[in-house]
């Protein structure tokens, strides 16, 4: 079972941010919702995507939004 996790740097619960999982297609805009530490070491971020998707992905695919 994941923990929750500390908030890594900026990103924070409620910021928008891009999502860069797909180097062929432009990143996709959300808001982080909420933050997990994996057992392998992973910081995961679950986001509400403005496409209507939920998704939980590393943080390190995720960069500031406007």
């Amino acid at each position: 079972m994941a923990a929750v996790a500390t908030t890594p740097g900026p990103i924070q619960a409620g910021t928008r941010v891009f999502l860069h999982d797909n180097p062929n297609s432009p990143p996709l805009a959300g808001v982080v919702v909420a933050f997990e530490h994996m057992a392998n070491g992973t910081q995961m971020a679950k986001l509400d995507l403005d496409v209507g998707r939920t998704v939980t992905v590393p943080v390190a695919t995720l960069t500031l939004g406007i």
